[in-house]
Formats: C-alpha cells, structure tokens, sequence
C-alpha cells in the first residue's frame, strides 16, 4: 500500500492575526515592565486623590482631542481618505495616502505637544491619528505612524528638557574619556526606547492594524470605536501615570480621559460613516446615469 501524505491543514488568517496580538501584547507588556524598571527605583502607586478634584486638567484634554478630529474631518475630504474610508476590507496604505495620514498626524501631533509642553496634564500622546491610520490602513499604516510618533515625542523631549545638539556639543567638550558614549546611550534609552509618551503610540499603531484587519468591516462602526478609544486610553495611560511624578493624580484622570478618547473616536467614525453614505449615494447615481444611458 503507498503512502499517502497528510497535509497539514494551513493556519486560518483569523488565528493568525490573533496569534499575532497575543504576541504584541505580551512584548508590549514586557517592554513596559523593562521600562518601568529603569524608570523608577522605587515604584509609589498611591490611590487617587479626590480631594484635588479640578476641572481644568479634564479641558485641556479636551482641548489636545478637538483640533485632532476637526483635522480628520477636513482630510475626510480629500480622495486618498475617502477611497480608504469607503473599503469595507483593511488595505495596506498607498503611498498616497500614508502620505496625507503622516502630513495629519505631524499637524495634530505638534498641536497636542504643544498643549503638554503648556499645560503637562495629559497622560498619552498622539494616539488619536495614530489608532485612525491603523483602522484604515492595517497594522502596515499603525507601525508607520506610530514609527513616526515615536520619533517625533522623543526628539521634542530631547529639545525641550535638554537643548539638542548644544546639550550633545557641551557634554562632548566636558566629558571624560569614554564618559560621552555611556551619556548618549542613557539619553537615548530615557528620551526614547524607554519613553512611555513616545514608544506607546508604536505598540498602539501594531495592536489596532491587526484588530482592524480582524474586524473588517465593523471597525469603523461608532459603537466599536468608542470602546476601542476607551480601552487603549486606559491601557495606555495606566502605566504612563504610575512612572510620572504624581501617579495619583494622573490615575484620577485618566477615567475622563478614557470617555474623552472613546467619544472622539466615535465621532471620527460617524464622521466616516458620512463619507462613507455619500460615496454610496455616488455609486447609486452613477449605476441609475449607466442604465438609464443604456436604455436610451
């Protein structure tokens, strides 16, 4: 009797893209422990404070979350965007489009940074476009943007706590032998690798890329949206509030924060859902123009 090979029946693409959150969220989280580590000797994890109950912190959220959603409301307007919008299925981002994505988020980012620098009484940063990208162009369109945040908070840190290149130039010119390279890698790794506010917005880009591409058409629905704005401002801000200098405070506010960033997603997605109603009001018309010409 031959034998007959046995094949291995192939991974389906849901369990694959599961199997690839999982994996991100495991190094997401050991990162986060590994920064947390080198952040703080002696983590203080004191309850939040009620007794400071103060209204201002919750407008300046609203502030950073309003100029991001008008932006995408204009971009919504233009081509690339409203081809991306109108797909029911996730596509890797034409250069077009990550383009437009990337000129939004340098936009609403700097105006965000601005708004920290002013008033430091934000936990995340820049996760706003960064969770749009995802959901329009998959996890190719997340790790881009992301990438992009990533290096933009970081190099404003360096800028603003630091001075740049005339901090690098001084400390060439005092440091002892071998001393420049030990304070560069140590700038590098608290400024950057290290940087909760910077390297946050790159494992939210992977996480939301894959969860769209495994929702599908639901993702841009108002519903998933809110929740989705809700969980990853919490998820994200916890860890970034217990490694700041008042971590109970911070805790406090990241509750109004998290209703804030899932209503500003929600919108974003009924805004969506407009353009995505008139693309197929256009189609419509189009397809009655077509018979209506080949009766005639």
């Amino acid at each position: 009797m031959s034998h007959i090979p046995v094949r291995r029946p192939r991974l389906a693409r849901r369990e694959i893209l599961v199997g690839a959150m999982v994996a991100v969220g495991a190094a997401a989280l050991a990162w986060t422990m590994a920064a947390r580590q080198y952040l703080i000797e002696q983590p203080v994890r004191p309850g939040p404070n009620i007794n400071r109950l103060d209204p201002y912190p919750i407008g300046v959220s609203v502030l950073s979350l309003v100029v991001p959603v008008a932006l995408i409301y204009l971009f919504s307007r233009l081509v690339p965007l409203q081809k991306a919008i109108a797909r029911t299925a996730v596509t890797p981002p034409s250069p077009r489009l990550f383009a437009l994505l990337l000129l939004l988020q340098i936009l609403a980012l700097n105006y965000e940074i601005a708004i920290f620098f002013v008033n430091p009484d934000r936990v995340t940063l820049g996760l706003t476009v960064v969770i749009v990208a995802a959901l329009l162009g998959g996890w190719r369109a997340g790790l881009g943007l992301g990438l992009v945040t990533f290096l933009i908070i970081g190099t404003r840190f360096l800028y603003f706590d630091l001075g740049g290149i005339e901090f690098f130039y001084n400390v060439y010119q005092h440091a002892a032998p071998g001393e420049f390279s030990f304070i560069l890698g140590d700038t590098f790794l608290h400024l950057y690798l290290f940087n909760l506010l910077a390297f946050f917005p790159l494992w939210v880009g992977i996480l939301v890329g894959l969860g769209a591409e495994l929702l599908g058409k639901y993702r841009l629905r108002p519903v998933v949206a809110l929740v989705l704005g809700g969980v990853i401002e919490l998820a994200a801000g916890y860890p970034i509030a217990l490694a700041g200098p008042d971590p109970g405070f911070h805790l406090w506010l990241l509750f109004p924060d998290a209703l804030m960033a899932g209503i500003a997603l929600a919108v974003t997605a009924l805004i969506f859902r407009s353009v995505q109603a008139d693309a197929a009001r256009r189609r419509a018309e189009s397809a009655e123009l077509a018979r209506a010409r080949a009766e005639l």
